[in-house]
């Protein structure tokens, strides 16, 4: 595992959590509308949060063993199905980015692609 805190200025983390959550049963209880699978609920917090504090708890590791502070780029896959990409550019946007500059995270809104299959 030391290897990996020691890699740390070379990796990106890629979040693929912008599915919808419908089979999680997800549903903003004001508007009845499905939530990503980001703001899934765990531990009092968004699923995504605790991606993000997880994040950060191991950049401060870096330091505390390095001297050097890092800010990993992120890259957020979302998608255009029942407005998860805004919904999530939007909680981004409540939370100040985390404490962490825009610029540290990519929103990459993925296609909608039609699914054939054989019957």
């Amino acid at each position: 595992a030391a290897w990996g805190i020691e890699c740390m200025p070379n990796m990106a983390e890629m979040y693929p959590v912008g599915g919808a959550g419908d089979r999680l049963g997800l549903v903003d209880e004001e508007t009845g509308e499905a939530l990503p699978a980001a703001l899934l609920p765990y531990c009092g917090r968004t699923m995504i949060e605790g991606l993000i504090r997880d994040l950060q708890a191991r950049e401060y590791l870096y330091y505390k063993l390095y001297g050097r502070q890092l800010t990993t780029p992120v890259a957020i896959m979302t998608s255009a199905a029942k407005k998860n990409h805004q919904k999530l550019l939007t909680l981004f946007q409540k939370f100040d980015w985390f404490g962490r500059t825009s610029s540290a995270f990519r929103l990459i809104q993925q296609s909608m692609v039609p699914v054939v299959s054989v019957r």
